[in-house]
């Protein structure tokens, strides 16, 4: 078996002021992602459990792995040890191709443990994903079936 991408950067379209990405391969233990920046478009720092290929396709990155600065212009390759420190920046518009490898990707991704969750947690449930201004204005309304639920659990039967 085997897999043929012709032309990775033709997978994804740089789009203003983002990040895209877009898997292309995945299995045998690799996982290869073809990503776009606009410029200026970051990545802040992060590891990963694998081993990783960075390829710059077209553009250019400014790239940090373990506290060391490099200039990727497109062409370049470099590789990372599994748990490296890194971060980037485009300079430019950008294609990258990464390639994750290591035989954990082909095994199924465990799901975490459920966790109890306290009556606080519900009651923030309906005030997710708000902004402050909004925590004493539209919101409040909408937390009060939430509300009436959870007093009416520690109310005392009559």
């Amino acid at each position: 078996a085997h897999t043929l991408i012709s032309a990775p950067a033709d997978d994804v379209t740089i789009q203003p002021g983002a990040v895209v990405s877009k898997v292309v391969h995945r299995g045998e233990g690799l996982e290869v992602t073809v990503f776009g920046f606009d410029a200026g478009e970051r990545l802040t720092g992060h590891q990963a459990a694998r081993g990783a290929v960075v390829q710059v396709l077209s553009g250019r990155l400014r790239f940090t792995v373990d506290g060391d600065e490099f200039d990727l212009a497109a062409g370049s390759w470099l590789h990372m040890a599994p748990g490296a420190p890194h971060s980037l920046v485009a300079a430019e518009p950008t294609a990258m191709l990464l390639t994750l490898f290591g035989p954990e990707l082909d095994r199924p991704r465990e799901r975490p443990p459920p966790r109890a969750v306290a009556a606080a947690d519900w009651l923030a449930l309906p005030f997710r994903r708000t902004t402050p201004d909004m925590m004493f204005s539209a919101r409040p309304v909408a937390a009060l079936p939430w509300i009436v639920t959870v007093a009416c659990l520690f109310m005392p039967a009559q």
